[in-house]
């Protein structure tokens, strides 16, 4: 097993990435940074492709990349989970905050 860096930037908290092999043998990998080293204060969303198997990485904004489907906030983007099913059908789903539903 190899180990890559993909994303090292002085004074930037990157944080939570997400990871995905893609249908066409692609990788993707996306993430929130921010400039303040806490999880709350997000800045922008990246999203990186390779299609070396991980060696090499470029930024990406590919539609066919489930993380490149549009959100109203970074913080959409990082909660939500969104993929491509193997019949082709896409699916992105997600909330932001919480509800308390009473035990039955």
């Amino acid at each position: 097993m190899e180990h890559h860096i993909i994303y090292k930037k002085d004074g930037v908290y990157a944080a939570f990435p997400q990871l995905d092999h893609l249908a066409d043998g692609r990788l993707a990998a996306s993430f929130s940074i921010s400039f303040k080293r806490d999880h709350h204060v997000i800045g922008d969303w990246h999203v990186l492709a390779s299609e070396d198997g991980g060696r090499t990485w470029s930024p990406s904004d590919d539609p066919a990349i489930p993380h490149n489907w549009p959100a109203q906030s970074t913080r959409e983007y990082s909660d939500r989970f969104n993929d491509v099913l193997s019949d082709g059908t896409y699916l992105c789903a997600g909330s932001l905050g919480s509800e308390v539903w009473a035990s039955r």
